[in-house]
């Protein structure tokens, strides 16, 4: 019908910008954070009432899916949206145990 009066299509417009294959909620969502290391978008939020919310329950265990721990989250303000990172918390660094120093007694 456009054609007829002679006006352009419209482009299409992409809702969604997530990589395709990753479900961003739940269970998903934390284990793909697992084989992922480094801080990553979780969602977009509303305000930033909403974000620290969010926030809150992956680093209280209370949203479904981190119920086990082990990830830290934060909010982020961008491009004048607030946004919510999470994140595997990273293993702690164990020091090696050193012999220098360690005589015998006898």
């Amino acid at each position: 019908m456009l054609d007829k009066i002679g006006m352009p299509h419209p482009e299409p417009l992409v809702e969604d910008a997530r990589p395709s294959g990753v479900k961003r909620n739940g269970p998903e969502l934390a284990a793909w954070l697992d084989t992922h290391p480094g801080w990553h978008k979780v969602s977009d939020a509303a305000n930033r009432s909403a974000a620290m919310k969010a926030a809150y329950k992956i680093n209280k265990r209370e949203r479904r899916g981190f119920e086990n721990g082990g990830y830290e989250a934060r909010v982020v303000l961008k491009d004048s949206g607030w946004l919510v990172e999470a994140r595997r918390t990273p293993a702690p660094k164990r020091k090696g145990l050193s012999t220098e120093g360690m005589n015998p007694l006898w």
